[in-house]
């Protein structure tokens, strides 16, 4: 397969008021997760996967007080919506062969395109989760900041729809057939723990450094539950904790112009067991330019690129879509084989002070 990565726009806004001299209020709207990789529907790990999204959007009011001319605390609540999306074929083929036989003449072979099905899975909900900042000033040159995110748990309600074709229908008896069921699902986005510094040098330079800790060993499986009562899906996920670096510089050329650059290691989540087509990634490495233009007193515009280079890494695993609707019957379809990638992120950014 030649691409699953999928375009995807992410809009935000922020807003901030000073109510007084110590107190501000202000609100977030943007999204902290997405996934978005779809494949061709013949590609031979169909049965694994073919389209995954997952679309979050996070509501978040906050208020911030500055306790002393050095010190500032804050604090938000983030109302989160979800919204999922899972498809794969179906490989009815096998399932047929081993019930009854292979029946060429009917199409009806293992991993065969002509007797495959198509799943989708789909559900979403809203939860609640909290923030709480502080930023801590030196002096004028120096200043740290740490924040620290909620886990959110979500408990997504959708259905799901299986696709059968008619020549698998007409060779099952009407025992294989189209259906829809009413699905549910936990989804659990991981807490996050920021840690943020920046320090004037002598002169128009600045320099910048980041940590940020993602509690993802909190995400350990995808269980889907059936309404009708048959047995629930379940992949292991087993994610672990992770670790993003990043280093950064600013150069004030002119009152009106900052020029910036920067570099991040990004740890992966994924142990080697558990990479798998829907996400399979490995190490990242981020390196971004960009700059900053003040158009006015009250208007800025912020321009950025970032391009993500991303290990090379194997995979190895066992289709357990298959062996779910056959309760455990068939071995289910291997995928052997090895991923390389990139991505390429571009921001437009306008700040409006009025």
């Amino acid at each position: 397969s030649d691409d699953s990565g999928e375009d995807a726009l992410l809009p935000s806004g922020f807003y901030s008021h000073r109510v007084s001299e110590k107190l501000s209020l202000g609100l977030g709207i943007f999204a902290p997760y997405g996934l978005a990789t779809e494949y061709d529907d013949q590609w031979v790990g169909r049965y694994h996967a073919i389209k995954s999204e997952l679309t979050t959007l996070d509501i978040n009011p906050a208020i911030a007080y500055r306790v002393n001319p050095r010190l500032s605390i804050g604090a938000g609540l983030d109302a989160v919506y979800a919204r999922a999306k899972l498809t794969n074929a179906v490989d009815f083929g096998s399932i047929l062969s081993a019930l009854a036989g292979p029946q060429p003449a009917f199409g009806i072979t293992p991993a065969n395109p002509a007797a495959d099905g198509f799943t989708k899975l789909k559900g979403d909900d809203w939860s609640w989760g909290w923030n709480l900042g502080l930023l801590y000033v030196f002096d004028t040159d120096s200043r740290v900041g740490i924040s620290y995110r909620s886990e959110v748990s979500l408990k997504l309600d959708g259905d799901s729809r299986t696709r059968v074709p008619s020549n698998v229908v007409s060779a099952s008896g009407g025992l294989l057939r189209p259906e829809r069921v009413d699905i549910t699902s936990d989804l659990d986005l991981p807490a996050t723990l920021s840690i943020g510094v920046y320090h004037a040098l002598h002169g128009r330079w600045a320099l910048m450094a980041g940590a940020i800790w993602t509690d993802w060993s909190s995400f350990q499986e995808t269980r889907v539950r059936f309404a009708d009562g048959r047995r629930d899906f379940v992949e292991g996920q087993d994610w672990q904790d992770t670790w993003r670096f990043s280093l950064g510089a600013e150069y004030r050329y002119s009152p009106a112009l900052s020029l910036r650059a920067g570099v991040e290691y990004d740890q992966t989540p994924l142990r080697q067991a558990t990479k798998r087509p829907r996400v399979s990634e490995d190490d990242l490495i981020w390196v971004a330019v960009g700059l900053s233009y003040a158009a006015s007193e009250s208007l800025i515009l912020d321009v950025a690129y970032s391009h993500v280079f991303v290990d090379d890494h194997d995979i190895d695993i066992q289709e357990v879509t298959t062996p779910y609707l056959t309760e455990g019957a068939l071995p289910g379809n291997r995928l052997v084989g090895n991923y390389r990638g990139d991505a390429d992120i571009f921001t437009l950014g306008l700040r409006w002070a009025f």
